[in-house]
């Protein structure tokens, strides 16, 4: 499976995945969520070059972002690190990432 362009996460609210080469001018930020308040687009910037476990463990991890911050849910971010890797897992084990 492939990371898709758009997520909806809810009616109406669609995150756009965009790869870019540097975030923020901070070359160690891997991945990024920006809602609506941030920017005009909602958006999950994830950083090119990376491997696809890299690829996949940082949109995992903003993805959890996305859904905290749509649905507020209070997610601190030590859970979050916690959760990208055994998501990630679970996604291989069924065969959804090769």
């Amino acid at each position: 499976m492939k990371i898709p362009s758009k997520i909806c996460v809810k009616k109406g609210v669609i995150y756009e995945v965009v790869y870019v080469d540097e975030i923020e001018s901070n070359p160690d930020l891997m991945g990024l969520c920006r809602d609506k308040k941030e920017s005009r687009q909602r958006q999950i910037l994830l950083k090119k070059g990376m491997s696809q476990k890299d690829t996949w463990q940082t949109f995992i991890h903003e993805l959890l972002h996305v859904l905290e911050f749509e649905h507020k849910i209070k997610i601190s971010h030590k859970l979050i690190d916690k959760l990208e890797a055994p998501i990630f897992q679970l996604l291989k084990l069924n065969g959804w990432v090769s």
